[in-house]
C-alpha cells in the first residue's frame, strides 16, 4: 500500500518567473514625460504530473494593467472584494505548459499562489541555458550507462575478492 500511494498518479503544478525586465523609454514631448518605466514580466506554469489538474487558479496581489495568456486559451478571472486578481483555468492537461506574460508601467504584480483541486503549484528556479544537438545528448547518456556498468563491474570484483 505504501508504495502504490508514493507512485501514484498525480497532478503536480510548476512555475517560475523564467526573466523580468524594465524598458526605460525616452519620450520626444519631455514636457509632458521625459522618460517611462515599463515592467514586463514572465511566468511559467506547467503540469509535470500524470493525471490533469482541474479549477487551476492562478492569484496576484492586484490586477495586472495587461497580461497575455500563450498559448492561446480560455480561462476566466475574479477580482477578490479586497483586490487580489485571480485567473481561473478548467483544467492543465499532463505535461502541458503555457506563460503568462505581464506589462505593466507602475508597477509588476507578484503571484501569490498557484493551486488546484489536486494540489498546490511548487515554485522552481529557472535559468536559460544552451541547447546542444541531440548527439551531444546521446553521447553524455551512452557515458553515463558506460560509468554505471563500470561501478556494478568494479563493485562485483570487490565482492568476489572479500568473500
Amino acid at each position: 500500500a505504501i508504495v502504490l500511494f508514493i507512485f501514484r498518479s498525480r497532478a503536480k503544478i510548476l512555475w517560475s518567473s523564467p526573466h523580468s525586465f524594465n524598458f526605460l523609454i525616452k519620450n520626444t514631448d519631455t514636457e509632458v514625460l521625459p522618460t517611462l518605466l515599463v515592467h514586463t514580466a514572465s511566468v511559467f506554469i506547467l503540469n509535470a504530473g500524470r493525471i490533469p489538474a482541474t479549477d487551476v487558479e492562478i492569484m496576484f496581489n492586484f490586477k495586472p494593467e495587461n497580461f497575455n495568456i500563450w498559448p492561446v486559451r480560455s480561462y476566466d478571472t475574479i477580482v477578490n472584494p479586497d483586490g487580489r486578481f485571480t485567473i481561473k483555468l478548467p483544467n492543465i492537461a499532463p505535461k502541458e505548459s503555457f506563460q503568462i506574460e505581464l506589462l505593466s508601467i507602475p508597477k509588476l504584480p507578484d503571484v501569490i499562489n498557484i493551486r488546484s483541486r489536486e494540489c498546490v503549484g511548487k515554485l522552481i528556479t529557472m535559468r536559460p541555458f544552451r541547447v546542444f544537438p541531440r548527439s551531444v545528448y546521446a553521447i553524455i547518456w551512452l557515458l553515463i550507462f558506460f560509468g554505471m556498468c563500470f561501478c556494478f563491474y568494479i563493485t562485483i570484483k570487490l565482492l568476489r575478492i572479500l568473500l
